[in-house]
């Protein structure tokens, strides 16, 4: 299985049919499980460790993850900038 193939299959079981489903970090770390796995040659539950889930969680909200960057003085405070990134390779994937 491709790593797009792992991406596409975990979006979609984790929607399972349901379009109205509330996409949230849950979700995300196990579309990223998936795809660390595809790419390692590893099975998904050989790769959730709860320190491995710690930090993956915790810069699944980028906006959140920055914030708090940003309030430890890590990173300087933005301006509102935002960025924005195209993932319509993935999202065609999906199709």
């Amino acid at each position: 299985m491709t790593t797009k193939e792992a991406f596409a299959n975990a979006v979609k079981a984790r929607i399972n049919g349901n379009k109205q489903h509330g996409w949230g970090v849950e979700d995300s770390y196990a579309a990223i499980l998936a795809v660390v796995a595809a790419e390692t040659g590893s099975e998904v539950k050989d790769l959730d460790t709860p320190e491995f889930g710690h930090i993956i969680k915790a810069v699944i909200n980028p906006s959140q993850f920055r914030q708090s960057l940003e309030s430890n003085g890590v990173l300087d405070k933005s301006e509102g900038k935002k960025q924005n990134a195209t993932l319509k390779g993935l999202m065609d994937s999906l199709k």
